[in-house]
This record gives structure tokens, sequence and C-alpha cells, in this order.
């Protein structure tokens, strides 16, 4: 018997709003400076979580308008490039760093979720029960 692990769709908008919700807390709460500057980078971190809420907005984006084109995927990156462009420059308001690379690292996340799902998005799909 093969099984296939499906959610519903407002189930994935409700792990998008929380998993989105919770990356902005999760930036914003004050951390003490690290006097170990230089010895490992945070790159991968902003990398990482900006590809999975790529994943999940787009996934999401899906299951709310049908398959998407090209233009969606456009304003889901501008949306999501704002997003994180706004993250930086609160951050300098709550005892963080704003930093320009930390934005890059997140839209080449974006970037790299977007492209996944359009890859996979026929798989990607099937997780989805409307």
């Amino acid at each position: 018997m093969h099984m296939r692990l499906q959610v519903s769709s407002r189930v994935w908008l409700l792990i998008l709003l929380v998993y989105w919700g919770a990356l902005f807390v999760s930036t914003h709460i004050p951390i003490p400076l690290l006097s170990l500057s230089g010895q490992s980078s945070d790159k991968i971190l902003h990398f990482a979580a900006f590809c999975i809420l790529a994943l999940l907005v787009t996934l999401n984006a899906e299951c709310q308008f049908g398959e998407l084109c090209l233009r969606h995927y456009a304003i889901l990156a501008i949306v999501m490039a704002v997003f994180a462009a706004l993250d930086e420059i609160l951050q300098q308001f709550v005892n963080r760093h704003c930093s320009f690379r930390d934005w890059v690292a997140d839209i080449c996340g974006v970037f790299v979720g977007l492209l996944l799902f359009y890859m996979f998005r026929s798989i990607l799909r099937k997780l989805v029960r409307h």
C-alpha cells in the first residue's frame, strides 16, 4: 500500500504564517555582540531561512491562485526581497546589526527557493489537499 502525505491548503497557510512570524521575531531578539567575529558566518542561516520561506510562500501562492507564471514568481521575489530589506533595516532598532551581505544571502535563498519550487512543483503540488 502506497501512502501519500497530503496536507490541507489551510494547514500550509498556517505553517507559512507561523514560520514567517517566527522568522521575523527571531531576527529581532536583541543578542549580545559576539567577540568571536570572523570565526563563523550566519550567511548560511540567512540563505536557508529565506529559501524555506520562498518554498512556503510559493506553495501557498499556488494553493490560492493556481499554477504560477513567470510574472507571479517575479512578484513573489520582489515581495520577499522587500521583506528581507525591511527585516535587516529594522534590526538596528533592537540592538542588532543591519547588513547588506545578510540581505544578499536572504535574496540568494529566495531565488534558490523559487527555483527549487519551479523544478519540483509537480512533486510539491502532491503535498497539498484541496
